[in-house]
């Protein structure tokens, strides 16, 4: 009975000193909190980041004082991005392919671009895959801003070539489209806040579809 006793009074000492000392102000290092802040097309509490209909994840870390870190935002359509701040990125994949047909004018592509992004410097990152195009193709990256650049690594029917271009300038271009990959990364800074967006079409005019396949991605980071 009494090795009962001595046992129930050291369990409530226990219980009472360690919350004590996990606390902010306690003896032990606090440590971060990691908690969802929402899942789901209509997910998306004050100061987050929101998606569209296709959103798959909304992720905050949350230091022990409260103070949010770098989010991620993970979506296969165009993403609505109001609520970027430093730190957090964005990355769109499309799930299915897209065809264009006779045309030669760059427009944005369904799936990959950015709306509302704040005003502010953003890292641009890239893979494209192209095909089925006797037309060729053309792509840009697109965005309101004051100036920006980016650099892209390209293989076009088996010619591997590197080329530097605006976020708001010159198509960059491709005689036929057989097999085209192109990947970069580039920066961009914003003046206005709007839209940043893949932007393509056909090099030459052809009846014969260009295809984007499902395997490309853009993602944005915002960096100031």
């Amino acid at each position: 009975m009494r090795n009962r006793f001595i046992v129930l009074i050291l369990s409530l000492v226990v219980g009472l000193t360690l919350p004590a000392l996990m606390g902010p102000t306690g003896g032990l290092p606090s440590r971060p909190n990691f908690q969802a802040v929402g899942v789901g097309a209509a997910a998306g509490a004050a100061g987050t980041i929101t998606g569209g209909a296709t959103l798959n994840l909304i992720a905050t870390a949350v230091q022990a004082n409260g103070v949010a870190v770098a989010r991620r935002l993970s979506c296969t359509t165009a993403c609505n991005v109001a609520g970027m701040a430093v730190g957090d990125f964005a990355t769109i994949k499309k799930t299915a392919a897209t065809s264009r047909a006779s045309t030669t004018t760059s427009t944005a592509d369904g799936d990959l671009q950015f709306t509302n992004v704040p005003i502010g410097e953003y890292i641009i990152s890239l893979y494209l895959t192209f095909g089925d195009g006797a037309g060729g193709s053309r792509w840009r990256i697109t965005s309101p801003s004051s100036d920006g650049t980016m650099t892209a690594a390209q293989n076009c029917q088996g010619v591997a070539n590197s080329v530097i271009i605006s976020a708001n300038g010159v198509d960059n271009t491709c005689a036929s489209v057989t097999n085209e990959r192109a990947g970069g990364s580039g920066y961009t800074r914003l003046t206005g806040a709007g839209t940043v967006s893949l932007d393509w079409a056909q090099n030459t005019s052809n009846a014969a579809n260009t295809t984007l396949d499902f395997r490309s991605w853009v993602r944005l980071e915002r960096v100031n």
